[in-house]
């Protein structure tokens, strides 16, 4: 199956096609493509709406609906969050570490399912679970993110991650998360 990053590549290519005209030319290094990721999962709930962003790179940004906030966090923000949750909840954190490290051993992972536009995908990650819905994560933005909107962010950050060229790339990244 197609990676989630080399679908946003593709949609956004057939968009700039399709619309480009004598009136309107989009540039494909100015053009913010938006996708929606949708994790359809029943009883876990999520604060936010997921979204890829393509520019130059995919981003992936948390939208915040009811005050139509977009937020994007770097990894020196997800550090952060990370941080806070090993002082302040360590249920959270305990399971967030454990499934870190299963990540960076690529071994014991979850098969997570979402859609982006109208494909859907299935990647390896953390699994969500009911009692992350009321876990509350501090960080940077001051928005409400619960555990299940952390995980969720996480799995598609793996994701991006294992298709750099960079072998190591997933493996530092979220060694940095629990390490630092």
């Amino acid at each position: 199956m197609e990676n989630y990053l080399l679908q946003m590549d593709k949609e956004k290519s057939e968009f700039i096609k399709k619309n480009n005209s004598d009136e309107k030319v989009y540039l494909s290094k100015e053009l913010y493509f938006y996708q929606p990721i949708i994790f359809d999962l029943d009883k876990i709930k999520f604060s936010h709406g997921f979204y890829a962003v393509k520019i130059k790179k995919t981003t992936i940004i948390l939208h915040d609906q009811i005050n139509n906030i977009k937020v994007h966090f770097s990894d020196k923000d997800v550090n952060f969050i990370i941080k806070k949750i090993k002082v302040n909840q360590k249920i959270f954190y305990d399971y967030l570490e454990k499934n870190i490290l299963n990540l960076i051993a690529n071994k014991d992972l979850n098969e997570i399912i979402f859609t982006l536009g109208k494909t859907q995908f299935k990647i390896l990650g953390i699994a969500f679970s009911e009692e992350f819905n009321s876990v509350q994560c501090e960080n940077p933005a001051d928005i409400d993110l619960n555990g299940n909107d952390l995980i969720g962010l996480l799995n598609l950050i793996a994701e991006k991650e294992r298709t750099d060229r960079y072998k190591e790339k997933l493996k530092n990244t979220f060694e940095y998360y629990i390490r630092s």
